[in-house]
Parts: structure tokens; C-alpha cells; sequence
């Protein structure tokens, strides 16, 4: 019985920590990431197969839009966007980011960034993506992380 009730209590808490996100130390954050979005991961969750495939068209496109930023210690990020690997497409802008007391990463907006409703918090190597509720806390989940370039 002992071992019964052990094994609930592991599985009970693994969502918790299979999903826990850590703090992001604004020291580690300089240097060069990439944004990457998971679109096909909605794909397998929709029961509708025409939204499985216009998802899985969408996941294609974005597979050939290449989106870096390259953090500065002094909390701007040059934010480069290229599409089609194509030279004469790469278009880069200057934004500024900020931890938050919480170990949150909040991106400022840009022309061609819109983040107000965004928060990253580390997930092992990767920054993840959460909904920014009202409240300045974490909500869902995003499909959206930033992946290291550079270590």
C-alpha cells in the first residue's frame, strides 16, 4: 500500500516539474539567440484536419524566416530577421529587454516586434514563452522559446 500511494504522489507531481520554469540571470542572457515557433505542435491537437494542414503550411513558412537577437550587457538587443535566406531580406532593428524581479524576461516592442504580453523564464537550455497576465505573473504556455546560438 505504501508503495501504491508513493507512486501516485510521484506522478501527481511530475506535471509540476516536468513544466517548472527557473529564473533567468540578466549575466547569462548576452549573446546571440534564436526565436523559434512551434506551430506544428498545435497542429497534432487540433481535430480538424484542414487547421492540421493550414498549421503544418504555416510551421513550413516559418521553417525559412531565421529571427537572432544578439543581447547587450547594457539591456538592448539587436534583433535581425532574415526570410528565405535571401541577403537583400535581412531586416534588424534595436529593442530593449529587461529581467524582472521575478527572473522574467520582458522584450520591448519594436516596429517589427509586438512582446507586451510576453514573458520568458528559463526551461533548462531554452527561454521559454508565457502568456503575461495582468497581474505581471506567468499564464499559459506559449510555443515559443529562445534557443542559444553562442556559449
Amino acid at each position: 500500500m505504501k508503495r501504491s500511494l508513493f507512486l501516485v504522489l510521484a506522478l501527481a507531481m511530475l506535471p509540476a516539474t516536468a513544466f517548472s520554469q527557473s529564473k533567468i540571470d540578466a549575466d547569462e542572457l548576452p549573446g546571440r539567440w534564436k526565436l523559434v515557433i512551434d506551430v506544428e505542435s498545435k497542429a497534432d491537437e487540433s481535430d480538424n484536419a484542414f487547421a492540421r494542414a493550414a498549421l503544418r503550411a504555416v510551421g513550413g513558412l516559418l521553417d525559412e524566416i531565421d529571427i537572432r537577437f544578439d543581447f547587450q550587457e547594457d539591456g538592448t538587443a539587436q534583433l535581425e530577421v532574415t526570410a528565405f535566406e535571401e541577403e537583400a531580406d535581412v531586416d534588424e532593428d534595436e529593442i530593449t529587454w529587461e529581467v524582472t524581479r521575478h527572473g522574467g524576461l520582458i522584450l520591448g516592442d519594436s516596429d517589427k516586434l509586438d512582446s507586451e504580453d510576453t514573458i520568458f523564464f528559463r526551461d533548462g537550455d531554452v527561454l521559454v514563452a508565457f502568456e503575461l497576465n495582468d497581474d505581471g505573473k506567468p499564464g499559459e504556455r506559449k510555443n515559443i522559446r529562445l534557443e542559444r546560438l553562442d556559449a
